[in-house]
C-alpha cells in the first residue's frame, strides 16, 4: 500500500505556504474537521473526490455544491448560452461591495505588486477583473441583473460574517495577521461570484493545509450567481459567456477596457453574435459558434499562446543543476559504487551541525513523526540522513570530514544571504518561523544535496502563491552527495548508503544497525560488494548483491516468507478516525487487520498514527519469532487537547511551565498537549520572585482542546500589616495547609493555598531554621509582630491577639 504524500507537508517551507494560504483563508491550531458541523458539506473533500491535482486545484470538490445537493444553481445547471432572466426587485442602496479594492489590497500584500495580471484560479480571466464586474453590477441599478445580484451579496455579507466569527472563536491571532474587514470582503465576493474553479480552489487549499481548520459550510452561501458572473456566466444576457467576450476583445486588440463597456452590454455582443460555449464537454447541438473569431486563434490562446499555463511549475529545474551546467558536482556525476577520497584538509573544530535536532523540530512543527517521516519518498528515513552529516561533523576521525566541512561551512554562509532576501521581501516569514532553525534545515538539506530533496525544494518554493525568492543554486555546493546523498557511500566501502541502511533494515539490525555501519570501512553492510543505487542499470560487474539473496532488494525472485505481523487496532471509532500503524524503516501506513510478510525474525518497532480525537503509545517494541505469525492488539483511547498560556513573557523566559499534578513530566508554554479525557488538576513551576499561579481544575473534552491563559504577579515586598495577617490566614487554616498531616508546614505545603507567601517570608517564620513551620512558631511570629504594631500605634499599651 503506497503512503499518501502531500505536497504542502514535505518540507520547511510548509510555514511558508501557511502564511501564503491566508490569501483566502485562516489557520486553526488544533480545531478538528470532526468538532465542525459541515456534515455533507466536505464529504467530496474528506473522501477523496477532491483530491489535490496540479498543485492547488480541487478537482470535483464543489461536484456536489454546485450540481444540486441542496445548494443553490451554479456552474454545471445552466445552459451558459441561454441564461435566465432576473425577476427580482430591491432597493435603490448602491455601493455596497468593493470587492475589487480589497482583492487588490489583498494580493499585493501577500502575493506581489502585480495585481493587474494575476489569475491565480488558473480560469484564463484576470481576477480583479472579474471582481470588478461584481462591484459595477452592484454600483449601477440599471442592470438588468442588479436586484438578483444585490440579493444574493447581502445574504453573503451576513454568512461570511458569521464564517469569521467561527475562525475568531477558534484563532483570534488570525485577524491580528489579517485584516478581518478586508478578509470578509474578498471572500463575499469570491462566494457571490460563483467562480466554481475559484471555489474548488479555496476548498482544496483549505484542506490541504497542514494543520486543521474550520471548513467554511457552503450551504450557508448563495452561489447562484455564477450563472450571470463566473466565467461562464452572461451578465448581460446577449448570447455570448462572459469568456467569450473577454477573450474576443483582448484578440482583437480593445483589451480589458474593451470588455468592460461590452460585459454589461447586451447591444454589444463583443464575437460579432453567437455563443462561445464555455461549459465542460461538448457544446449543445447547434452551439458552440465562433463567428468573428478566427479559428485557431482562440485555441492557441488557450493552450499557452498567450495566456499563461501552468506558470509556477518547476518541470525539469533541477536538470541543469545537478547535471553540471555550471554547479558543483551532484547524484549522476559519479559512480556510486566507486567514489573518489577525499583531499581536503581542515581545521579542528568540531560539533557545528545541529541538523537533525532543526529537522525533528520543523516535522513536529507541522505535525509529522520524525522517527518515520520519509517526506521526499526516496526510501531512507530524513532524521537519519540528516544525523549522517552531524556524525561526520563532530567527529573528525572519518575520512570525509574536511570535505563535508569545507563544504557545509560554505552552504551555511550562503543559506544566511538567502534568508537575508527572504527577510527583505516578506520579513513576516521570520516573524513565523523561527530563523536559526530554518536556516540549520536549508545548510543541511544542500550539503546533504539528495537530489529527490532538492527538486521538490525548488518545486515547492516556485509554487508558492506568495512572492519568496528563488533561492540561486549556484550559490551553494552540492558537490557532498558523493558521500551524503542515498546513493553516496560514506566510507567509501564500495556499499553506497541505501545499500547499507536496507541491509541492516531487512536483517533486523534495525537504524541502530546501519549507523554503526555506514561509516565503518570494515563493517560492509550487505556482505560486501556494491548495491547498485544510480538511475538505469548498473555498469557491467556491479550490481553484486554478495550476502543478499536475490529478490529482496531488487524484487528478482521470490522472497522468503520467514515471518509475518498483524496488528489490530481498536476500537472501531478509532480505526474509522484515522488509526494506523507503521513499521520503523518502512513508509507504508498499514490499517487495523493488515498482515505484513516477508519480515525476518527480530525486534520491531511498531508506531502509530494519533488521529484528532483518539491517542495510543507513539511506538511499542515487538519481537518476532522465526515463522512466527505475530497478531497484536493495541487499544486506543477517546483524548483531546489543552493549550496552556503564560503570562507575562518573562516568566516563560525563566522556564515558568505547568504540568498534570502528580506526572513528571513538565509543560511550556503555548503548546499543545494530548490527553485522554477527563478531570484534572493542573499545578505551575514557581519562578523565583513571582506569585505561582494558584492550581487550576480543568476538564479536557474529546476530540477537541481548551484554551487556559495563566499569570505570573511579580512578588511584592510585604509590609508589617500584611505580613500579620498572612500569618493570621495561615494560622486559622493550618490544618487543611498541612497535606501530609504531620504536624508541620513546609514551604511548598503553604504556597498551595497562599502562593503569594515567598521563600523570605517563610524563613522569617521558620524560628529553628529547620525548613518546617510550627504551629507554636507560627503562634509567636504573630505576637511578635502584634506587639510591635500596638506599640508603634498605641505607645507601652499590651495589647496582643494571644493571651
Amino acid at each position: 500500500m503506497e503512503k499518501e504524500r502531500k505536497i504542502y507537508r514535505n518540507v520547511f517551507f510548509t510555514l511558508l505556504m501557511l502564511i501564503s494560504l491566508c490569501i483566502l483563508l485562516p489557520q486553526e491550531l488544533f480545531a478538528v474537521k470532526t468538532a465542525v458541523s459541515n456534515e455533507g458539506t466536505t464529504e467530496g473533500i474528506m473522501e477523496g473526490e477532491g483530491t489535490i491535482e496540479g498543485g492547488g486545484i480541487l478537482e470535483g470538490s464543489l461536484e456536489g455544491i454546485t450540481e444540486g445537493e441542496g445548494t443553490p444553481e451554479g456552474e454545471g445547471l445552466f445552459d451558459p448560452c441561454n441564461i435566465g432572466p432576473c425577476i427580482e426587485e430591491c432597493d435603490d442602496v448602491l455601493g455596497e461591495s468593493h470587492f475589487e479594492q480589497d482583492l487588490a489590497g489583498f494580493y499585493k500584500t501577500w502575493v506581489g505588486l502585480n495585481v493587474d495580471e494575476m489569475d491565480l484560479d488558473e480560469n484564463g480571466m484576470i481576477d480583479v477583473v472579474q471582481a470588478w464586474l461584481l462591484d459595477e453590477v452592484l454600483r449601477e441599478n440599471t442592470h438588468e441583473i442588479h436586484c438578483c445580484v444585490k440579493q444574493v451579496f447581502r445574504h453573503n455579507v451576513e454568512s461570511v460574517r458569521l464564517y469569521a466569527d467561527e475562525i475568531q472563536s477558534a484563532q483570534p491571532v488570525i485577524f491580528l495577521l489579517i485584516n478581518r474587514q478586508q478578509f470578509e470582503s474578498v471572500l463575499t465576493g469570491l462566494v457571490t461570484v460563483g467562480e466554481k474553479t475559484t471555489i474548488d480552489m479555496l476548498l482544496g487549499m483549505i484542506d490541504e493545509l497542514p494543520i486543521e481548520v474550520p471548513m467554511p459550510d457552503m450551504e450557508q452561501f448563495d452561489l447562484s450567481m455564477g450563472m450571470y458572473l463566473s466565467k461562464i456566466g452572461d451578465a448581460d444576457r446577449d448570447g455570448v459567456c462572459n469568456y467569450g467576450e473577454y477573450r474576443w476583445n483582448l484578440l482583437n486588440g480593445y483589451g480589458i477596457e474593451g470588455y468592460k463597456k461590452s460585459a454589461l452590454n447586451d447591444k454589444n455582443v463583443g464575437n460579432g453574435g453567437g455563443c462561445i460555449w464555455c461549459g465542460e464537454g461538448d457544446p449543445p447541438e447547434g452551439e458552440g459558434i465562433f463567428e468573428g473569431i478566427p479559428e485557431g486563434i482562440i485555441e492557441g490562446t488557450i493552450e499557452g499562446e498567450g495566456i499563461v499555463e501552468g506558470e509556477g511549475i518547476l518541470e525539469g529545474s533541477l536538470e541543469g543543476i545537478t547535471e553540471g551546467e555550471g554547479t558543483p558536482e551532484g547524484e549522476g556525476l559519479f559512480d556510486p559504487c566507486n567514489i573518489e577520497p577525499c583531499i581536503s584538509e581542515c581545521d579542528d573544530v568540531l560539533g557545528e551541525s545541529h541538523f537533525e535536532e532543526d529537522l525533528r523540530w520543523l516535522y513536529e512543527y507541522v505535525g509529522e513523526r520524525p522517527d518515520t517521516a520519509d517526506l521526499d519518498t526516496n526510501g531512507v528515513i530524513d532524521v537519519v540522513q540528516a544525523w549522517l552529516l552531524d556524525e561526520v561533523l563532530r567527529e573528525n576521525t572519518h575520512e570525509i570530514h574536511c570535505c563535508v566541512k569545507q563544504v557545509y561551512r560554505h552552504n551555511v554562509e550562503s543559506t544566511r544571504l538567502y534568508a537575508d532576501e527572504i527577510q527583505s521581501v516578506q520579513p513576516l516569514v521570520f516573524l513565523l518561523l523561527d530563523r536559526a532553525k530554518f536556516e540549520g534545515v536549508v545548510s543541511g538539506l544542500i550539503t546533504v544535496g539528495e537530489k529527490t530533496t532538492i527538486d521538490m525544494l525548488l518545486g515547492m518554493i516556485d509554487e508558492l502563491p506568495i512572492e519568496v525568492p528563488m533561492p540561486n543554486m549556484e550559490q551553494f555546493d552540492l558537490s557532498m552527495a558523493r558521500y551524503l546523498s542515498k546513493i553516496g557511500d560514506a566510507d567509501r566501502d564500495g556499499v553506497c548508503n541505501y545499500g547499507e541502511y536496507r541491509w541492516n533494515l531487512l536483517n533486523g539490525y534495525g537504524i541502530e544497525g546501519y549507523k554503526q555501519s555506514v561509516l565503518n570501512t570494515k563493517n560492509v553492510g550487505n556482505g560486501g560488494g556494491c548495491v547498485w543505487c544510480g538511475e538505469g542499470e548498473p555498469p557491467e560487474g556491479e550490481g553484486i548483491f554478495e550476502g543478499i539473496p536475490e529478490g529482496i532488494i531488487e524484487g528478482e525472485g521470490e522472497t522468503p516468507v520467514y515471518s509475518s505481523l498483524t496488528v489490530i487496532l481498536t476500537p472501531d471509532e478509532a480505526v474509522l478516525n484515522g488509526a494506523q500503524w507503521q513499521i520503523e524503516g518502512d513508509e507504508n501506513l498499514y490499517n487495523s487487520g493488515d498482515k505484513v510478510e516477508n519480515l525476518y525474525a527480530g525486534i520491531y518497532k511498531i508506531f502509530f498514527t494519533q488521529p484528532v480525537g483518539w491517542s495510543t503509545s507513539e511506538y511499542i517494541q515487538v519481537e518476532i519469532g522465526e515463522k512466527e505469525d505475530k497478531i497484536i492488539e493495541v487499544n486506543y483511547w477517546k483524548s483531546g487537547g489543552i493549550v496552556i498560556n503564560i503570562f507575562p513573557d518573562e516568566v516563560v523566559k525563566l522556564n515558568a511551565k505547568w504540568k498534570i499534578q502528580g506526572q513528571e513530566e513538565w509543560k511550556e508554554s503555548g503548546k499543545i498537549a494530548i490527553f485522554p479525557i477527563g478531570f484534572y488538576e493542573i499545578v505551575f513551576s514557581n519562578i523565583e520572585g513571582y506569585v505561582t499561579p494558584p492550581q487550576k481544575r480543568v476538564y479536557i473534552p474529546h476530540a477537541s482542546y481548551i484554551s487556559l491563559d495563566v499569570s505570573y504577579q511579580k512578588v511584592k515586598p510585604l509590609d508589617k500589616d500584611e505580613k500579620r495577617n498572612l500569618a493570621l490566614q495561615i494560622f486559622s487554616t493550618y490544618n487543611s495547609c498541612d497535606i501530609d498531616g504531620d504536624g508541620v508546614l513546609i514551604f511548598s505545603e503553604i504556597i498551595q493555598k497562599y502562593p503569594q507567601v515567598t521563600q523570605e517570608f517563610f524563613t522569617e517564620i521558620d524560628a529553628d531554621m529547620n525548613q518546617a513551620i510550627s504551629m507554636g512558631e507560627l503562634e509567636n511570629y504573630i505576637k511578635e509582630l502584634s506587639t510591635t504594631t500596638c506599640g508603634i500605634i498605641f505607645g507601652n499599651c499590651k495589647k496582643s491577639f494571644f493571651p
